[in-house]
Protein backbone atom coordinates (compact mmCIF):
# COMPACT_ATOMS: atom_id res chain seq x y z
CA UNK A 1 0.00 0.00 0.00
CA UNK A 2 1.57 3.22 -0.78
CA UNK A 3 1.04 6.67 0.70
CA UNK A 4 -0.26 9.34 -1.02
CA UNK A 5 -0.74 13.32 -0.03
CA UNK A 6 -2.09 15.71 -2.13
CA UNK A 7 -2.20 19.31 -1.79
CA UNK A 8 -4.88 21.97 -3.19
CA UNK A 9 -4.65 25.54 -3.72
CA UNK A 10 -7.17 26.45 -6.04
CA UNK A 11 -11.16 26.66 -5.08
CA UNK A 12 -13.21 24.55 -7.40
CA UNK A 13 -15.76 27.92 -8.20
CA UNK A 14 -12.74 29.13 -10.55
CA UNK A 15 -11.09 25.93 -12.74
CA UNK A 16 -12.55 22.79 -12.87
CA UNK A 17 -9.12 21.02 -12.17
CA UNK A 18 -9.61 21.89 -9.22
CA UNK A 19 -12.22 19.47 -8.18
CA UNK A 20 -10.08 16.50 -9.81
CA UNK A 21 -8.44 16.14 -6.51
CA UNK A 22 -10.94 15.07 -4.37
CA UNK A 23 -12.18 12.87 -7.05
CA UNK A 24 -8.03 11.06 -7.02
CA UNK A 25 -8.02 11.11 -3.65
CA UNK A 26 -11.16 8.92 -3.32
CA UNK A 27 -9.94 6.82 -5.97
CA UNK A 28 -6.83 6.53 -4.97
CA UNK A 29 -8.02 5.53 -1.19
CA UNK A 30 -10.56 2.76 -2.96
CA UNK A 31 -7.71 0.99 -4.75
CA UNK A 32 -6.22 0.55 -1.12
CA UNK A 33 -3.80 3.55 -0.62
CA UNK A 34 -3.50 5.32 2.30
CA UNK A 35 -4.40 9.35 0.98
CA UNK A 36 -3.87 12.75 3.10
CA UNK A 37 -5.32 15.54 0.78
CA UNK A 38 -4.69 19.28 2.28
CA UNK A 39 -6.16 21.96 1.08
CA UNK A 40 -4.42 25.18 1.33
CA UNK A 41 -4.96 29.23 0.26
CA UNK A 42 -8.29 29.24 -2.00
CA UNK A 43 -8.62 25.48 -1.75
CA UNK A 44 -10.25 25.70 1.74
CA UNK A 45 -13.13 27.80 0.13
CA UNK A 46 -14.97 24.67 -0.65
CA UNK A 47 -14.96 23.36 3.48
CA UNK A 48 -17.88 24.97 4.54
CA UNK A 49 -20.59 22.54 5.95
CA UNK A 50 -23.08 24.94 3.70
CA UNK A 51 -23.26 24.95 0.80
CA UNK A 52 -20.74 21.82 1.11
CA UNK A 53 -18.84 20.10 -1.52
CA UNK A 54 -19.87 16.77 -2.75
CA UNK A 55 -16.48 15.77 -4.14
CA UNK A 56 -14.98 16.31 -0.58
CA UNK A 57 -18.12 14.91 0.81
CA UNK A 58 -17.52 11.44 -1.03
CA UNK A 59 -13.69 11.56 -0.41
CA UNK A 60 -14.40 11.79 2.96
CA UNK A 61 -16.99 9.23 2.94
CA UNK A 62 -14.11 7.10 0.93
CA UNK A 63 -11.74 7.26 4.04
CA UNK A 64 -9.53 10.10 2.84
CA UNK A 65 -7.85 12.18 5.31
CA UNK A 66 -9.00 15.68 4.19
CA UNK A 67 -7.19 18.85 6.23
CA UNK A 68 -7.92 22.45 6.00
CA UNK A 69 -4.87 24.74 6.83
CA UNK A 70 -5.49 27.28 9.58
CA UNK A 71 -4.41 30.19 8.40
CA UNK A 72 -6.41 30.05 5.06
CA UNK A 73 -9.29 29.44 7.43
CA UNK A 74 -8.88 32.29 9.06
CA UNK A 75 -7.67 34.76 6.70
CA UNK A 76 -11.12 33.88 4.43
CA UNK A 77 -13.27 34.00 7.56
CA UNK A 78 -14.24 30.41 7.27
CA UNK A 79 -14.54 29.34 11.49
CA UNK A 80 -13.59 25.86 12.20
CA UNK A 81 -16.68 25.04 13.45
CA UNK A 82 -18.54 25.84 10.16
CA UNK A 83 -16.33 22.73 8.39
CA UNK A 84 -18.04 19.97 6.84
CA UNK A 85 -17.73 16.66 9.06
CA UNK A 86 -15.06 14.72 8.69
CA UNK A 87 -12.46 17.71 7.56
CA UNK A 88 -10.12 19.22 10.21
CA UNK A 89 -8.25 22.64 10.82
CA UNK A 90 -4.29 22.08 10.71
CA UNK A 91 -1.47 24.06 10.81
CA UNK A 92 0.71 24.24 7.75
CA UNK A 93 3.34 22.52 9.48
CA UNK A 94 1.24 19.24 9.31
CA UNK A 95 3.53 18.40 6.05
CA UNK A 96 6.75 19.09 7.66
CA UNK A 97 9.09 16.27 8.35
CA UNK A 98 6.25 13.62 9.42
CA UNK A 99 4.45 13.69 6.87
CA UNK A 100 7.37 13.76 4.03
CA UNK A 101 9.37 10.34 3.35
CA UNK A 102 12.62 10.10 1.79
CA UNK A 103 12.82 8.99 -1.64
CA UNK A 104 16.23 6.79 -0.98
CA UNK A 105 15.08 4.63 1.36
CA UNK A 106 11.62 3.83 1.89
CA UNK A 107 10.50 4.21 6.16
CA UNK A 108 12.96 7.03 6.11
CA UNK A 109 12.31 10.86 6.94
CA UNK A 110 13.27 13.97 5.20
CA UNK A 111 15.25 16.28 7.12
CA UNK A 112 12.84 19.41 7.59
CA UNK A 113 15.77 22.26 6.14
CA UNK A 114 13.82 25.43 5.82
CA UNK A 115 15.57 28.26 5.94
CA UNK A 116 14.66 31.89 6.35
CA UNK A 117 15.91 33.57 3.18
CA UNK A 118 18.84 35.92 3.48
CA UNK A 119 18.28 39.09 1.80
CA UNK A 120 20.02 42.15 0.80
CA UNK A 121 20.23 44.83 2.66
CA UNK A 122 18.51 47.95 1.22
CA UNK A 123 20.85 51.01 -0.02
CA UNK A 124 19.66 54.48 -0.21
CA UNK A 125 20.57 56.72 -2.82
CA UNK A 126 20.25 60.44 -2.75
CA UNK A 127 18.43 61.10 -6.03
CA UNK A 128 19.85 64.23 -8.11
CA UNK A 129 21.15 66.91 -5.88
CA UNK A 130 18.65 66.29 -3.42
CA UNK A 131 16.78 69.97 -4.32
CA UNK A 132 13.28 69.18 -5.32
CA UNK A 133 10.92 71.92 -5.99
CA UNK A 134 7.80 70.26 -6.03
CA UNK A 135 5.59 73.12 -8.00
CA UNK A 136 7.38 75.92 -6.27
CA UNK A 137 9.76 78.01 -8.63
CA UNK A 138 12.49 79.04 -7.07
CA UNK A 139 13.70 82.57 -6.79
CA UNK A 140 15.35 83.45 -9.86
CA UNK A 141 14.21 80.36 -12.70
CA UNK A 142 12.03 80.92 -14.93
CA UNK A 143 8.56 78.83 -16.24
CA UNK A 144 10.21 78.85 -19.52
CA UNK A 145 12.43 76.57 -20.90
Amino acid sequence: MSKYLLIESRDPYSTSRAASQPRLARDLRQAGHDVSLILVQNGVLPVRAEPGSAELQAAVSAGVEVLAEEFALHERGIPTVALMAGIRATPIAVIGPSRSASRSRPGTQMPYTAEPRQRKPIRSRAIGSGRFSFGRRRPGSSSCG
